[in-house]
């Protein structure tokens, strides 16, 4: 059986040089066959060189410039198909999650925001669209049902119970937010949003009063346009990404300088 597998194997690796090779002597040929190039002049880095160009490498280069566009996967009619643009938000929302469980830089960044770089990379590359109903049916549909999930695991009774000073806290944030949205929309009113500038203000304010989800929501209330709510979870993710890693490097470098308080001086 392994002989026969191994056969089988160099039968097919046989075939496939014999078709790369059969394929670039044609090309081979071809390039020998073709009349004499014409030489033009190139200015580069202000000299002047002399570069032959044929037409024949003229439309094989216009050819692999169409072939690696962003626009390529849009003409071919994947952008339009469901199936592919949701296989591919399922895929790259797994692989955030693998890099969050096995990778530093996922567990520094967290699942969420991974999947999103992904996702915007993807996008800008032109594997997935900008826009896509399925975009639509995941904030319409999925996002409403994550936020009852969120709940199953908690202790309601606990969570009344132990609130006390923190729902205090809570309050005290929610309004200073509110407070500090209204006063950062009046010096940076967002002009070129348009329509769209005081309801994606409204939509940050929810999102760090209580989370991505209520951005989402009030996004999806407030009928924002889905590129708008991409750029601005894109870009407020990058910036709470910059501000949690200010935090975290506070917070190690206090744990450092206890040690030289007095009190920690006593207890040692």
């Amino acid at each position: 059986m392994t002989q026969n597998a191994n056969s089988r194997r160099t039968s097919l690796h046989l075939m496939l040089w014999t078709t790369i090779l059969m394929a670039a002597t044609r090309n081979v040929n071809g390039f020998m066959s073709a009349p004499m190039p014409s030489v033009q002049k190139v200015r580069h880095r202000h000299q002047t060189l002399t570069q032959p160009i044929t037409q024949q490498q003229d439309r094989s280069v216009m050819t692999l410039k169409a072939a690696i566009s962003p626009s390529s996967l849009a003409t071919s009619g994947l952008h339009g198909d469901i199936n592919f643009v949701l296989t591919t938000l399922l895929i790259v929302s797994a692989s955030g999650i693998a890099m969050e469980q096995k990778t530093t830089f996922g567990k520094a960044l967290s699942a969420p925001l991974v999947t999103m770089l992904i996702s915007l990379v993807l996008a800008n590359v032109g594997i997935i669209p900008f826009k896509s109903p399925v975009y639509g049916l995941i904030n319409k549909y999925l996002v409403p049902l994550a936020v009852p999930l969120f709940l199953f695991d908690s202790d309601i009774r606990r969570v009344i119970r132990d609130a006390g000073s923190l729902l205090i806290a809570f309050i005290v944030g929610a309004v200073s937010t509110i407070i500090g949205t209204i006063a950062t929309f009046s010096l940076i009113p967002l002009t070129s949003l348009g329509e769209d500038g005081w309801k994606v203000a409204c939509a940050l304010n929810s999102r760090h009063i209580g989370g991505a989800i209520n951005f989402v929501a009030v996004a999806d209330t407030l009928n924002i346009d889905g590129s708008v709510v991409s750029a601005a979870i894109a870009a407020d993710n990058v910036v709470v990404a910059l501000y949690f890693a200010l935090l975290f490097y506070l917070a190690k470098a206090g744990e450092n300088d206890e040690k030289y308080l007095p009190a920690a001086k006593k207890k040692h």
